[in-house]
């Protein structure tokens, strides 16, 4: 901020496109860089600037015009950046088009300016609602900067597909306009091909359409088993499903799959070149030199197809060796299986080591050094293990376990592996400082002596209060290190885990507690959970903990406003007559209209009930009967949310003002399954 310009910047780098599933990681990317795109809720469309020197993308929004707007569009950015979170595996499959094969941040901002990509992208954008939607992943992507409804009623779509019968898909897509139901096959094909082809097939002519079919298996090649036998024996159809899925091969006729360039295709795109292999057909592999040509090609994009040549195949050992070395040099193989450097294949010692120590220094290996017995005892081996993770001290011999300088490299890496260190050098006063400052419960693999040690004990509880459970019972019962180990005491720890009984009633020291986890105060004692000041400093943050606090406080008029100013839902935990005070139930309704249910009486007061609705449009199934069959009330709650059609008077199903507002709100699909539901006498939400 300068002067009266205010800017928010977000910038990303290609590293956050690496490691697992690296195109979901982009695809990821993709979809915030499309979203961010849109006009902000709050300050409209930022500038994007991608910088080839840097390899990073700059989304910045400038010229806000108040420290409000800046607040409430970090908050905005912040909700968008956790509808995103722990996607990746469901974008990992997920195939824009044909055009795009290789992804990184000029890919994303050539997609972004160029317009030959606009509608692509629109398509595309759609599809990712509907994905999420289907994908079970416990997350939403419609947020205030979701454009437009229509995006938002398809992940509401794609969730009640993903669940509904074959019966109730086929009475939702009959209840639909034609315009409608074509969107809503076109994304269910796109994800469930084996489900959706049957009402493909009665409603349109997709599958039967060349055009249509290659721009379908572009985006999901295995559609390419459901097409027409006349189109599946299309080489640009079949071109088209392979390198979208490689594996995809296994749906092509037999001559497609004795087709070099088709096959060398399906490979070069693979990430698992043995499912692959397993569809070539016999022309190919029965021809030596073609053979030689697609193995080494499949070695180089994907080494685990080394595996199929080893155990299934039965390749001659020269040519297993040659592959492998040439898969070794040539791809990223951090996640190598542990058959794969094997002495009986090299038979080849000290290349068998060297590729043993080579593997193992790589720090995102899942392969320990257990896989390595020849080396157990072989002390370069066994370091190299430890670089990359310290935790391999378990499986060197007892002699490297007793190595002074390999337990220190291992222990002032991480603290814990003092558990595999032999028991001398666990009374080694140095190690033992070196393990527990990185990790302090490492105590508990000190040596008695050493776990008595006060320079040992506190440095342990500095680095976590929790180690104070390891500590001697001396120790633990006195008051200078139970304030250190809670002043040191990890966000997520609670008291109870480390702890003694006997300071629970210090209200000092449970301040202190309180402040690093508000879940200590159930264990706090009787009296101070009748404190004001304590119980104040909780509530402020985490009403929901008046549940905890003493009879008298949650009978405690200001008490229980600061509690559900926080959480309204804490009003459950209030005295019957703050639950029946008008004040207290609006603001707790305010907070959290879902609080209704435990208001008092809440028919005597319609104005109570419309607040309840208009912040959570769900809670009028708690309001009485008398006020759900009130128009303007429902039509409030189905503004906020369409779900609450579930909840209205019978009087009002088959209004026509009131089912238009339930499909504004969720989509025709999702109002037509409620319908189905009412009118079929299933019970509500």
């Amino acid at each position: 901020e300068g002067g009266r310009e205010r800017t928010l910047r977000l910038r990303y780098g290609e590293d956050f496109c690496r490691g697992t599933h690296v195109k979901g990681k982009w695809l990821r990317l993709w979809f915030l860089a499309q979203t961010l795109a849109q006009s902000s809720p709050t300050a409209g469309a930022p500038d994007i600037v991608y910088n080839d020197q840097s390899h990073q993308m700059l989304f910045e929004f400038a010229r806000i015009p108040s420290p409000d707007a800046m607040q409430k569009l970090f908050v905005d950015i912040l909700a968008l950046l956790h509808s995103l979170k722990d996607l990746d595996l469901s974008f990992d499959k997920f195939h824009l088009d044909s055009s795009q094969t290789v992804w990184s941040m000029s890919a994303i901002q050539q997609r972004l300016t160029n317009p030959t990509f606009a509608k692509a992208n629109r398509h595309s954008l759609a599809h990712a609602y509907w994905l999420v939607g289907c994908g079970g992943v416990g997350c939403s992507l419609i947020t205030p900067w979701t454009q437009g409804k229509e995006l938002a009623h398809l992940e509401v779509t794609a969730r009640i597909f993903k669940k509904a019968s074959d019966d109730r898909v086929n009475q939702l897509l009959e209840a639909q306009s034609d315009s409608h139901r074509r969107t809503v096959l076109w994304h269910f094909l796109l994800t469930d091909p084996t489900r959706a082809t049957r009402w493909v097939r009665k409603w349109t002519s997709w599958l039967r359409d060349k055009a249509t079919a290659i721009r379908l298996v572009s985006q999901n090649g295995h559609i390419l088993k459901f097409l027409t036998p006349r189109l599946r024996n299309e080489r640009a159809v079949v071109w088209a499903a392979v390198k979208c899925d490689p594996q995809a091969l296994a749906n092509a006729p037999d001559h497609f799959k004795n087709d070099v360039d088709i096959v060398s295709r399906a490979l070069r795109n693979s990430e698992n070149g043995t499912k692959v292999f397993r569809h070539i057909g016999p022309q190919l592999t029965n021809d030596p030199v073609i053979f030689r040509q697609l193995a080494t090609l499949a070695v180089t994009c994907d080494f685990y197809v080394v595996s199929y040549f080893a155990r299934v195949l039965k390749l001659d050992q020269p040519f297993l060796k040659e592959l492998l070395l040439l898969g070794y040099k040539t791809v990223d193989h951090q996640q190598i299986e542990d058959w794969v450097v094997d002495k009986n294949v090299l038979q080849d010692h000290q290349l068998y080591r060297q590729m043993a120590i080579d593997h193992l220094k790589m720090s995102r290996s899942i392969v320990s050094l257990g896989t390595f017995r020849d080396f157990l005892n072989d002390r370069e081996v066994v370091e190299a293990s430890i670089s990359s993770h310290p935790s391999n001290l378990q499986y060197a011999s007892v002699r490297l376990r007793g190595d002074r300088a390999l337990v220190r490299h291992a222990v002032a890496q991480n603290g814990g592996a003092l558990c595999y260190a032999s028991s001398a050098l666990c009374d080694d006063f140095e190690l033992v400082l070196i393990a527990v400052k990185n990790n302090g419960p490492a105590l508990r693999f000190a040596s008695d002596r050493l776990r008595s040690n006060p320079l040992i004990v506190t440095a342990a509880l500095q680095n976590d209060g929790i180690a104070l459970q390891f500590a001697p019972e001396s120790i633990r019962s006195d008051p200078h290190f139970a304030r250190l180990a809670v002043s040191h005491q990890k966000p997520r720890v609670t008291i109870s885990s480390y702890l003694p009984c006997s300071f629970y009633s210090d209200k000092a020291l449970m301040m202190v507690a309180l402040e690093r986890n508000h879940t200590s105060f159930s264990s706090v004692n009787d009296a101070l959970r009748d404190d004001d000041e304590l119980v104040r400093m909780v509530l402020k943050y985490h009403g929901e903990q008046l549940e905890h606090a003493s009879t008298r406080l949650r009978d405690d008029h200001d008490m229980v406003r600061l509690a559900v100013a926080s959480v309204g839902g804490a009003l459950k935990y209030a005295s019957e007559r703050l639950r029946a005070d008008r004040g207290v139930v609006e603001l707790a309704l305010r907070n959290d209209g879902m609080a209704l249910r435990w208001a008092q009486e809440p028919e005597t007061c319609a104005q109570i009930v419309a607040i309840a609705v208009q912040q959570n449009g769900l809670a009028l199934q708690f309001a009485p009967d008398s006020l759900r069959s009130d128009k303007s009330l429902v039509t409030s709650a189905l503004h906020n949310n369409g779900e609450a059609l579930r909840f209205v008077d019978h009087s009002l199903w088959d209004d026509p003002d009131i089912i238009a507002v339930a499909v504004d709100s969720i989509g025709p699909v999702a109002v037509e399954n409620i319908r189905l539901d009412i009118f079929a006498g299933a019970p509500g939400i």
